[in-house]
């Protein structure tokens, strides 16, 4: 399949509209039974028992929050601290360096 062949279906198929599962409707099916036909197609519940033995402690890589926390807290963090670090170098000498690319010749 073509570049543009395939650019052309991705993008018809970003801009056409979804409809989601908690949209669609019901069907004929799940509208027709009765609550007493659901309690009869239910299984019995089985219970199985658990070991006694201790699992090993489980180790996982360490990863940031990023659907608590989201970005736009830590971006501000950042430009925060690059923000301090720029007024810093410029107050130590970093004005004279940057003079040197704005003299004009």
């Amino acid at each position: 399949m073509p570049l543009e062949t395939w650019l052309t279906r991705r993008f018809r198929y970003s801009m056409q509209t979804r409809l989601y599962v908690n949209q669609q409707t019901a069907t004929r099916k799940t509208e027709n039974v009765q609550p007493h036909q659901k309690q009869k197609d239910e299984r019995p519940k089985i219970e199985r028992s658990v070991p006694s033995f201790s699992a090993p402690a489980v180790i996982r890589p360490v990863d940031l929050a990023w659907n608590e926390v989201g970005v736009y807290p830590l971006l501000t963090a950042l430009l925060g601290v690059v923000g301090v670090y720029f007024a810093v170098w410029l107050a130590n000498g970093g004005a004279q360096e940057l003079s040197i690319w704005f003299m004009w010749r």
